[in-house]
């Protein structure tokens, strides 16, 4: 099981990086430590399905938002924009999660069980995500699949047969429990895009002084356009996303390198470390260097 320190992206992409995924073998486990880092908004190609440990997480897609608290569990659609963020002021909020490529279940795309169970669900423009919660009785045999799902060791004979069987039946589940609700709004291909271009702007510069006119004409619309879209779609302005990114930076260098705080501020675009400090002990709940002190030694 991978241990998850912060959520890479791809070069120019809002895409996810996710080290160590294998096409033989389109499936990772991983842990998670949320509290740990900032997380940006994100998507991977693949299916994400994860139990709360330890915590409540506070997952945010363009159109939904949703708290999982501990022993809940949840699943995100393949290409879905979203992040991931801690709710409350639990000691530690943890959560175990796959990541795996639908073909893992199904075999070949395009056969009778992709057609049947697989695609109705991942281009179902409707599903972004979904709950799964303990004092639902539908969903006990999701949730007890699951957690045994993490305590299927990579040693043991047949891991992998053993590991898509109960996925599969994870899937059979969440198949059934599926009820599409026509009144939400239609998927804006269009808009969905533009999102990912300014993302991407903003990941690309984030280091350099941008405004939000920077951000809007990266996709060629307007200020007041980009104002929309990011209040729609992630319920913040541009600055703010801005801001974000620049301390989930932060954080990975005051883990991953000795940089004095002054140069890590700066190489995040602050451009006064003193405004960084208080800025980071405001949406951190530490300082800079009481951050590091907590993290960097740390083998979770």
């Amino acid at each position: 099981m991978e241990n998850i320190q912060e959520v890479q992206l791809k070069k120019n992409s809002q895409e996810e990086f996710i080290p160590g995924f294998s096409e033989d073998f389109p499936h990772i486990s991983s842990y998670v430590q949320l509290d740990k880092y900032i997380c940006p908004w994100y998507f991977h190609k693949e299916i994400e399905l994860f139990y709360v440990e330890q915590g409540t997480f506070e997952y945010h897609t363009p159109d939904l938002k949703m708290i999982f608290p501990a022993g809940s569990a949840g699943i995100i659609n393949a290409n879905v924009l979203h992040m991931a963020r801690v709710s409350g002021h639990a000691p530690a909020t943890t959560a175990l999660l796959h990541l795996f490529n639908p073909v893992f279940i199904s075999g070949q795309m395009g056969n009778v069980i992709s057609q049947k169970y697989i695609l109705p669900i991942i281009h179902n423009p409707y599903l972004e995500m979904l709950g799964f919660y303990p004092k639902n009785p539908s969903h006990q045999n999701i949730l007890s699949l699951l957690q045994k799902s993490f305590q299927i060791s990579e040693t043991d004979y047949g891991y992998e047969l053993k590991l898509r069987e109960i996925l599969s039946h994870i899937w059979i589940d969440i198949f059934k429990d599926v009820h599409l609700e026509n009144d939400k709004k239609i998927y804006n291909h269009k808009t969905n895009t533009m999102i990912k271009g300014m993302l991407s702007y903003i990941h690309d510069h984030y280091a350099e002084k941008i405004t939000v006119r920077d951000i809007a004409t990266s996709v060629y619309i307007s200020e007041r356009e980009c104002y929309r879209i990011f209040h729609d779609d992630l319920h913040m302005t541009p600055m703010q996303y801005l801001l974000d990114y620049r301390l989930h930076q932060a954080c990975d260098l005051l883990i991953s390198t000795d940089d004095s705080i002054m140069s890590i501020s700066y190489a995040c675009g602050f451009v006064n470390h003193s405004y960084f400090g208080k800025v980071f002990r405001q949406y951190m709940g530490y300082t800079p260097v009481g951050y590091r002190e907590k993290w960097q030694n740390s083998h979770m």
